[in-house]
């Protein structure tokens, strides 16, 4: 990657989910058309080959990034169960993006996407709660492995 403040763009622009076909095809255009880096949105593990990905970045000279994919399901706030099935994606999240070589997760890594909920201050209160303590142990494996989780707020 060339520049100090890379210039990036997310898979999703062109092709979902993305395999390692689709990237072996999109990557050295995304990269001739200037730009630094390519966000990976990783829907399920194994769409896309970290290692393979990593080769074919490196060649062309482009930055990764990762992004989660918080669909139904993916909830830190929720239930026990559900909060351990989704430490177990983001753990393979941030085990591809460290294959990878990228720095990055990022994401609405709190709750899936298009939830929508009235909380009152209480509830609010104790989700907080609930997601602190489901991202603390993400963290620490996150910064063990050399990459940052970026918690993306989405209003909608």
């Amino acid at each position: 990657m060339d520049s100090v403040n890379p210039i990036g763009v997310n898979a999703w622009v062109w092709v979902s989910p993305p395999t390692d076909a689709a990237l072996a095809d999109l990557a050295p255009r995304v990269r001739g058309w200037g730009f630094d880096l390519l966000e990976l949105p990783l829907e399920a593990p194994g769409d896309w080959d970290p290692v393979r990905t990593a080769d074919l970045f490196a060649g062309l000279g482009l930055g990764a990034s990762v992004c989660a994919a918080m669909g139904p399901g993916r909830d830190l706030t929720a239930d026990a169960a559900t909060t351990a099935s989704t430490r177990g994606y983001l753990r393979a999240c941030i085990d591809a993006a460290a294959a990878l070589g990228a720095r990055t997760v990022a994401g609405p890594i709190y709750a899936p996407v298009g939830q929508t909920r009235r909380l009152d201050a209480a509830e609010r209160a104790a989700a907080l709660d609930r997601l602190v303590a489901g991202l603390r142990p993400l963290a620490d494996y996150a910064g063990e492995r050399g990459v940052t989780l970026a918690l993306e707020p989405l209003n909608r």
